[in-house]
């Protein structure tokens, strides 16, 4: 299922998981979640989060057969990072990173706006 974010557990050394959510953090503030999408569907919608969330410009500075890399600005001039990593054909790793230390509520809202533009593609198949 397209959309779907995956749960995924993790050790006591290992990254935070944001409550509730399933997605992990970093101890710098990346937030990454495991959706069943193949890359292209993730950059497609990752790239309508990032408008949604108010992105005014994005570039796609890396693309190979198994991740892309979105780097852009916000309205409020906010540094943002997006890597999109394939973990098969069916399943892409999707992690945000504004700033230095992250942006919780950024951070959120592009993961919450990305499944959700996930579970409308799908939808529209």
């Amino acid at each position: 299922m397209v959309g779907t974010l995956l749960l995924n557990g993790c050790a006591q050394t290992g990254p935070a998981i944001a409550k509730n959510t399933g997605l992990q953090v970093s101890p710098h503030g990346r937030y990454s979640g495991l959706y069943q999408a193949s890359l292209t569907q993730a950059t497609t919608a990752a790239k309508e989060a990032l408008q949604e969330i108010g992105m005014s410009y994005d570039a796609v500075v890396t693309k190979t057969p198994t991740q892309v890399l979105i780097q852009g600005v916000t309205l409020k001039h906010q540094v943002v990072q997006v890597t999109l990593d394939a973990h098969n054909a069916q399943q892409t790793e999707v992690s945000i990173h504004s700033g230095y230390y992250g942006n919780k509520r950024l951070s959120l809202q592009f993961q919450r706006l990305l499944a959700e533009d996930l579970r409308a593609g799908e939808k529209s198949r």
